[in-house]
């Protein structure tokens, strides 16, 4: 499982935030002319997607390091 999946899920199960469907994300960054390979490396890119979304909020965050940790959650 991909570490985007664990933290949507994550997000998802504490009910707390409605998430915005990939697809509509998908969507808006062809809008935006954002390529899949950008990978909203910017902040302000981030920032610029979400208000386009008229989000009340953003997750930006990088993750990074050894692909061999396995990482559990409950």
């Amino acid at each position: 499982m991909q570490i985007n999946n664990i933290i949507i899920n994550i997000i998802n199960n504490q009910n707390i935030f409605k998430l915005i469907p990939q697809n509509i994300i998908v969507d808006t960054r062809k809008s935006l002319s954002l390529s899949r390979e950008d990978s909203l490396i910017t902040i302000s890119k981030a920032i610029d997607l979400g208000r386009y979304l008229k989000s009340n909020y953003v997750l930006y965050s990088i993750i990074s390091g050894n692909q061999k940790v396995k990482l559990k959650y409950n």
